[in-house]
């Protein structure tokens, strides 16, 4: 490799440096410098077109260079270690260690003992310490700095696995320093991720956090190894500290990443890779999960409890019914520690995506008081402590908003968002249920009356936006847990009160209760406009409700006309019925025998 191309390399300027391989090898057939560049588009994942140019360099190397050719089956088989693809990459190392014998180059041996230590470590561990061992002694006899450190860092690895963390932090250290010494930046980065891992193994998450930033963004700038991004942004996510940030560069370098056998292919080793060096069984429970017949009640996820656990599985037919400003998993991470009625977040995978939860072992609240019953005043005084801590939450402890997010204050720009959900679902369901809304005497536009341009200004708070009896857990002990927290939002606060008082249904002294607790402190010369708004936002998810649980429960009721809970659905569908008539201004709600009806669809 010249010397101007490998000092641009250990800078981390790969561009340039493929720039100037590229010119080196221009006019003349010079498979060295096409290696060179092979390499470079390597680092920067361009996996298929680097195998691509190791093949064509390959046409032009003399049968009996045995160097070249080692070279060339070497940087095959790194085309395949950062693809995450140990088997292909092993194979490639054993032909390169064969060249290298014939040629009788120790150096070149000796890196690639370094090499082989890394690619047992996913499959055979105990041999991945012994040949690290012997290559840091071959390395070190031979003067090589840069081998024995990339050696040391596989052993540092090996002892991670056998649960030796305090000597894998030290013999990673020795590692760190003559990397750092050799001015290599990407193979610092990577060293570097291993340290984040091991302060992730040894619970210190916020330093952990801190060196994964710093390693990332070196690749990132880089623009080199950017599986080894993914990898990162989802170890961090499996040790249930998701990254908005993280995610996002693991994005842009999906997007950059050629793969010789698909990106799915890369994403499995990484999750081999993952599973081997944190010891955690993540996957192992979303296919538990998966396969698993005892899932919890959910429209939007498949929950599955497991031990003191719970997975969380996405359902792809769920329909969109609220705001969804966040992914869940950043919200319950930016809460932890935070806001203790919150559950906690133990793994989060972007593909498959799924989350890991702690399991509250608890009753639903709903199931204890109905919808409509009066809570017992420890349960209620808990409800409202929570309702009011969540003002704590300041916009800077939260992932980042959509660049369209209304500007702060605009409470009509955030309200319309809702309604414009609303409409969605309205139209989505005309066609099939139109006929069914107009035997219930729904009005031909159920939202006419709704007019978020009246709403008041005021400064945005973050809303969990779903706060019902159904989303909450009283614990043994009688302490109330909070979940599902998918909706979590940052909008009006007046939202979040209003949403409360309508999906909870509070007898009317403990509604005054929590009007009282949520206005304590907020600005006397205001009250009037937010006991406008607050009717408003009521008036609105009045509508919405009768929209949303008259298809879903014309669904339960069509598919299972005898189901045990169909007295309960038409009961519950009737008295919201009811609610919704008075925001049309109509009287005479249908009763229960006409909902029936219309909801098993007899006289269509």
């Amino acid at each position: 490799m010249p010397d101007a191309v490998h000092e641009l390399r250990l800078r981390g300027d790969l561009a340039g440096a493929f720039r100037l391989a590229e010119r080196a090898g221009e006019g003349r057939p010079d498979p060295a410098a096409a290696l060179c560049a092979a390499g470079l588009r390597m680092m920067q994942g361009a996996s298929v077109e680097a195998l691509d140019r190791i093949a064509a360099a390959m046409r032009e190397i003399e049968p009996g260079d045995d160097l070249l050719l080692g070279d060339a089956h070497r940087l095959r088989a790194l085309v395949r270690r950062f693809c995450f693809a140990p088997e292909p990459a092993l194979e490639s190392l054993d032909v390169a260690r064969r060249h290298y014998a014939a040629a009788g180059d120790p150096r070149r041996t000796a890196r690639l003992r370094s090499d082989e230590a890394h690619l047992l470590l996913t499959g055979d561990p105990r041999r991945a310490a012994s040949v690290a061992a012997e290559a840091i002694a071959e390395a070190d006899r031979l003067g090589m700095d840069r081998a024995a450190a990339e050696a040391r860092h596989a052993a540092a690895l090996a002892l991670v696995q056998q649960g030796d963390l305090g000597a894998a932090e030290a013999m990673l250290a020795v590692a760190l320093a003559t990397l750092s010494r050799s001015g290599s930046r990407t193979a610092l980065a990577r060293a570097r991720w291993t340290g984040s891992l091991l302060l992730l193994r040894t619970d210190r998450v916020d330093e952990a956090l801190a060196v994964m930033a710093g390693c990332l963004g070196d690749l990132h700038r880089a623009g080199a190894y950017p599986a080894w991004i993914i990898a990162g942004a989802e170890l961090c996510g499996w040790q249930g500290r998701p990254s908005a940030v993280f995610a996002a560069l693991a994005a842009d370098a999906a997007g950059t990443m050629q793969a010789p056998d698909g990106a799915d292919a890369v994403e499995a080793g990484i999750r081999s890779y993952l599973e081997i060096v944190t010891g955690l069984r993540v996957i192992d429970d979303y296919r538990f999960a998966a396969g698993s017949t005892a899932v919890m009640d959910g429209f939007h996820n498949r929950n599955v409890p497991r031990d003191d656990r719970v997975i969380r599985i996405p359902l792809p037919e769920a329909e969109v019914t609220d705001l969804q400003t966040w992914d869940e998993a950043l919200v319950l991470a930016a809460v932890r520690r935070r806001v203790p009625a919150a559950p906690v977040l133990l793994a989060v995978s972007r593909r498959p995506p799924f989350q890991i939860h702690e399991r509250i072992e608890g009753t639903r609240l709903d199931l204890l008081h109905p919808r409509g019953q009066a809570l017992p005043e420890h349960l209620l005084r808990q409800l409202t402590e929570f309702l009011t801590s969540l003002r704590d939450l300041r916009r800077q402890d939260l992932p980042p908003l959509p660049p369209d997010w209304p500007r702060d204050g605009d409470c009509t720009g955030f309200a319309n968002r809702m309604l414009h959900i609303s409409r969605a679902i309205f139209e989505r369901h005309r066609n099939a249920f139109g006929a069914m809304w107009e035997r219930l005497g729904f009005p031909i536009d159920p939202l006419r009356n709704i007019d978020f341009g009246r709403l008041s200004g005021r400064p945005f708070a973050f809303l969990h936006a779903d706060l019902h009896r159904a989303n909450m857990l009283v614990r043994p002990d009688g302490t109330l847990f909070v979940v599902d927290w998918e909706f979590a939002t940052w909008g009006d606060p007046v939202y979040e009160l209003a949403a409360n008082l309508h999906k909870t249904g509070y007898p009317a002294d403990q509604e005054r209760i929590v009007r009282q607790a949520w206005e304590k402190d907020r600005p006397t010369p205001s009250h009037a406009a937010r006991l406008a708004d607050i009717e408003l936002y009521i008036a609105h998810e009045r509508v919405k409700a009768v929209l949303i649980d008259s298809v879903r429960y014309a669904g339960t009721l069509r598919r299972r006309p005898n189901d045990p809970d169909a007295i309960t659905l038409v009961r519950d569908l009737t008295t919201k019925i009811g609610e919704a008539y008075r925001v049309w201004g109509f009287d005479s709600p249908p009763p229960e025998s006409a909902v029936e009806a219309a909801l098993a669809g007899k006289g269509e």
